[in-house]
């Protein structure tokens, strides 16, 4: 639904609320009149209450045909996806199919290298080529979205990276501070090794399923023999019905908040 016929849907929902309010209230006061038997002129008082209470509810009545046809102009806009559409939906599930969760295993449980897990990312290099969790800034709201991207050039205060989401064959580039660009685990810790996981309850920024972006969470579930990933309460995460969502995300998209 477009944003004309947006504004028009709710301005009829607005207008069918305040006329069911119209009908409600003259048929209180036609219940009120039949009640009163004392009134002088009750036939002419009821015949005019009877008169104002058909002409509301008719109005009621178009109200609801023009909802109606409103609601099958939304179902037909939603179900004529242009072909441009489908193919830049076809492209993104294309990039999202391809991104590579495996990481190897560090056997040394003694000697633990920056990025085996958790285990001191802010002191992994940056290179060329390497996946990064990056925080692009909207220039009105002035809040950051961090998404997945790799690293173009990196210098001692600035990176140059790229979105790993191409548009119409053209990825966009972003110059950032060195702290709106964070490293992701080079490495997953060794089986029986979970201090060098993120701990339970610890606010996290985790790559969402299906989605090439990171999102802010809790950790609900460490990675284990059973269950080799994180399993993340991303936050504002529900069903319809209220109940929590529990995704599992790989050691390698998730990262300290």
């Amino acid at each position: 639904m477009d944003k004309s016929h947006d504004k028009e849907f709710h301005s009829i929902v607005s207008q069918l609320r305040a006329m069911r309010a119209e009908v409600q209230q003259e048929a209180h006061s036609l219940a009120a009149a039949a009640k009163n038997e004392r009134a002088p002129c009750k036939s002419a008082s009821l015949k005019q209450h009877f008169t104002h209470a058909i002409e509301k509810t008719q109005q009621e009545i178009n109200l609801y045909g023009a909802l109606s046809r409103a609601v099958q102009y939304a179902i037909k806009q939603a179900d004529s996806v242009d072909a441009a559409t489908l193919q830049r939906i076809k492209r993104q599930s294309s990039v999202i199919n391809s991104i590579d969760s495996y990481l190897p295993t560090w056997p040394d449980l003694k000697d633990v290298r920056a990025g085996c897990g958790a285990h001191d990312l802010d002191r992994v290099p940056l290179v060329p080529g390497q996946e990064v969790a990056a925080a692009t800034t909207d220039p009105q709201t002035q809040t950051d979205s961090w998404i997945l991207a790799t690293v173009v050039r990196a210098q001692a205060d600035r990176v140059l990276v790229q979105d790993i989401f191409e548009e119409e064959g053209k990825a966009e580039r972003y110059i950032l501070k060195r702290n709106k660009v964070r490293a992701l685990p080079l490495w997953a810790p060794a089986r029986g090794f979970p201090q060098q996981h993120l701990a339970v309850g610890q606010l996290v920024l985790g790559l969402y399923p299906q989605t090439t972006c990171f999102y802010p969470g809790a950790v609900h579930e460490i990675p284990s023999k059973d269950q080799p990933q994180y399993v993340i309460r991303f936050d504002d995460d529900e069903y319809e019905d209220g109940r929590v969502r529990y995704q599992a995300v790989p050691v390698k998209y998730v990262i300290a908040a």
